[in-house]
């Protein structure tokens, strides 16, 4: 999927230096928690995602400055990055906020991002056949025409469950365009495909038996 990079600032407005920052940020729906990585913090931090996808970062004895003291000082910011589920449509739009509190005061509530999913255009389209299959699939890479077979290679094959779980990695070094599903029940799978030039694909497959 798209890779996001949340970046979220805060400052100390109050009149007196703050000791304790919390930040909780609640990732929405599309977003592949499991594989959030945090960038970098202007200050120390305990940085971690929960079961439920939720960035809980805690800043203890920051002592950050009040912004009429320091109005540099004042200030710090948090940044990470985490891809969006490979399934997201094109159009899709994320919206993301953060809660930060000071101390013993009130959460303050950032201002929303939103983040539209787009896919570039290819010269190139995958072709999958047959689908629905019973045990092989083949893989094309064709001109976005569909007139003739483009000629770029097939170098990395991800298979995924319809919960997005990676079953198989196929990537030996030698051009993919047979695939055997004979191992996997009746159901869906979604394919992840890297060609030579690392553009990737994805497509959904059947298994029927």
């Amino acid at each position: 999927g798209t890779v996001l990079t949340y970046t979220i600032r805060f400052q100390n407005i109050g009149n007196y230096l703050a000791s304790n920052i919390a930040i909780h940020d609640q990732l929405p729906k599309g977003i592949d928690y499991r594989e959030v990585k945090f960038l970098m913090s202007s200050h120390t931090c305990d940085f971690n995602v929960d079961e439920n996808g939720k960035v809980n970062v805690y800043y203890e004895n920051i002592n950050l400055p009040d912004s009429t003291t320091d109005q540099v000082g004042s200030n710090g910011f948090l940044a990470f990055s985490v891809p969006t589920d490979y399934r997201l449509e094109g159009g899709t739009i994320l919206e993301n906020k953060a809660l930060i509190t000071f101390d013993f005061e009130d959460p303050i509530v950032t201002n929303t991002v939103f983040n539209t999913i787009t896919y570039s255009s290819s010269t190139e389209t995958l072709l999958v056949y047959p689908n629905p299959t019973k045990s092989e699939i083949k893989l094309e890479l064709i001109s976005a025409r569909k007139e003739y077979q483009s000629g770029n290679q097939i170098k990395n094959v991800k298979i995924y469950n319809a919960y997005g779980t990676l079953l198989q990695v196929l990537d030996n070094g030698q051009v993919l365009n047979d695939i055997s599903l004979k191992q996997y029940v009746d159901g869906i799978y979604y394919l992840l495909v890297t060609d030579a030039h690392s553009k990737t694909y994805s497509c959904k497959v059947v298994v029927s038996k």
